[in-house]
Formats: structure tokens, C-alpha cells, sequence
């Protein structure tokens, strides 16, 4: 299955865009219309794309406050790095 990044109108005639995923771009085209949506472009979202869209937004400190804490505790029992990191 591929990622399809979109550009739609809503209801209310509001532009609205991002990423569907369709095996087709024609797919992707039919989701949209069954959310209410209409298509004005569709096109694939490259693997390079995708990776930076999925963190995007970025991490909030309290989040990054709480990773820091897990990985401390987790390397503080003896875990190595990539144990901690699978955990």
C-alpha cells in the first residue's frame, strides 16, 4: 500500500490537505469522496517525505522530559542502549 498526499475541499468549501493510504491514486480518490471530500490533487508521497511528515510536528519537552527519564532508568538497571531502545 502506498501514501497519497491530498489537496480537498470540504463541505463547507475549505481546503484541506494530507496523506491517504490507497493501494491506487484512483483508491485514494474514491476514500476521500466517501469522507465527505473532494479531491483537487493527489499525488504519492516519496519514502523520504513520509519519514519527515511523521515528525513534523516535532516532540513537546514534556514528552522529550519523559523519554529521557524512561532511558535513564532503563540504562541505570544495566541495559545496553539498543536494549533500551527496543524496550
Amino acid at each position: 500500500m502506498e501514501a497519497f498526499q491530498y489537496q480537498a475541499l470540504d463541505a463547507t468549501g475549505r481546503t484541506v490537505s494530507g496523506v491517504v493510504q490507497a493501494d491506487t491514486a484512483r483508491q485514494a480518490r474514491t476514500q476521500l469522496r466517501a469522507q465527505g471530500l473532494l479531491p483537487s490533487t493527489i499525488g504519492p508521497v516519496h519514502a523520504r517525505e513520509r519519514a519527515r511528515q511523521r515528525w513534523s510536528r516535532g516532540i513537546s519537552p514534556a514528552e522529550l522530559s519523559l523519554v529521557t527519564r524512561q532511558m535513564a532508568t532503563l540504562l541505570a538497571s544495566g541495559l545496553t542502549m539498543e536494549h533500551g531502545l527496543n524496550a
